[in-house]
Order: C-alpha cells, then structure tokens, then sequence
C-alpha cells in the first residue's frame, strides 16, 4: 500500500458527504487529508417555522502518513488534533456531537505506538450532555503487515478502513 492510492481511495470515499482537502496546514495541525462534515437536523410542528428542536453534528477526518514509527511525533501530533478540537468546537444548546477520525499510517509499528492507540481517549461533555460532547476516534494502520488497531471508541472507523481500503488483518 503506498500513501498516494491510500488516500486517493480514502478521499473517493469520503468526497460525497464531506469537504476534502490534502497537505492541509491549519493552525498549529498539519496533515496529509483533512475532511470536514456538518449537519443540522431540524424537527418543526405544521410549518417549517414552526421549529420544536434542532442539533448540529461535526465530524472530522485527519490522516497522517509517518514514515518512521516515532512515538513523541504521534504524541505531538495528537496534541495537536486534540488543541484543534478544543480550539473549534463551539458548543451550544443546538451542538451535539463532534467527531474526529484519526487515521494514522505507518510502514511499520513498534509496540510502543500500539500501546499508545489501544489506551488512547479522548472524550469531552459539555454540560452534562446539554451542549452535547467531542471525542476523538484513533486508528493505526501498518503497512508492512496489513494491520489495523485503533482504540476503544474507534471500531467502525476501523471496519470502514477495512471495507473500503481493502487493509485485512488482526489488531
């Protein structure tokens, strides 16, 4: 698997329902695809003005390719996602749910990295729920030996990598 079909599939995947951008510098983040989502549901009674409720979702897509398996990088890196995050979700009595998808690809892994996907979490409540929450979904992906892990919140983002970029193996 080579970074350029990588994220070409990825962003074929992706381009219908979200913004895509690649080697995208914002703020202090640096990555190689960033994708951006935002819906807003709105229940109204009789008329469209008529408006009883309505919630916004954000999710996110941000994939880094690391060519040698450096764990201060990715921590440094995650930092950044998670001050990103902070920096730009703006809760609200109509927020409900921020959502970031980290892919993080690699030639090869180190124990230490998987350690540090499986225990990775990262979740913030706004209000007890009122203002709605963030989370940041983590996933390694190694190259060398077609192998995903990803921490606990990421299983789907983890099945979708399977499905759609045809990467099979046990994590």
């Amino acid at each position: 698997m080579n970074e350029k079909s990588f994220l070409d599939s990825l962003e074929k995947l992706l381009v219908s329902n979200f913004e895509v951008a690649r080697n995208v510098k914002i703020e202090n983040l640096e990555c190689d695809l960033f994708a951006k989502y935002f819906d807003t549901k709105v229940r109204t009674f009789i008329t469209a003005q008529d408006v009883i409720d309505r919630y916004e979702n954000f999710e996110y897509f941000v994939v880094q390719f690391f060519p040698e398996p450096d764990l201060q990088k990715v921590e440094a890196f995650m930092k950044d996602v998670e001050t990103y995050l902070q920096m730009n979700t703006f809760p609200n009595e109509y927020h409900m749910s921020t959502k970031f998808n980290v892919i993080l690809v690699f030639n090869k892994g180190t124990n230490q990295i998987i350690h540090f996907v499986k225990k990775y979490r990262f979740r913030k409540v706004y209000k007890f729920y009122l203002h709605g929450w963030s989370e940041i979904k983590l996933v390694a992906v190694f190259s060398d030996e077609n192998k995903i892990y990803q921490n606990k919140d990421a299983k789907d983002l983890r099945k979708l990598i399977k499905n759609h970029i045809s990467l099979y193996g046990e994590g």
